[in-house]
């Protein structure tokens, strides 16, 4: 988290691009992005629910694209944990 609350900072392109490329923090801000989706999604229901095809809700969409919220959460707080101790 104190990497993104960085980005509005002073931070140089290349420790940035550094961030970025890391496989660990690319998975990380893949991982908080699509929290963030899903969250958005499922708040906005009614109106994303034209986009989807199938006639699955919402729920069952975000479950489908996170693969299992259980999992998801999982890695997340196991990344959160990893970058606290850092």
């Amino acid at each position: 988290m104190s990497v993104v609350k960085s980005v509005g900072e002073k931070i140089d392109e290349q420790e940035l691009a550094k961030i970025f490329r890391d496989e660990g923090m690319s998975n990380y801000f893949v991982v908080y992005l699509r929290l963030i989706t899903s969250c958005q999604l499922q708040k906005e229901a009614d109106f994303y629910q034209n986009f989807l095809d199938g006639g699955k809700s919402m729920v069952e969409f975000c479950k489908t694209v996170c693969r299992c919220y259980v999992i998801v959460l999982a890695v997340f707080l196991r990344i959160y944990t990893f970058l606290v101790k850092r």
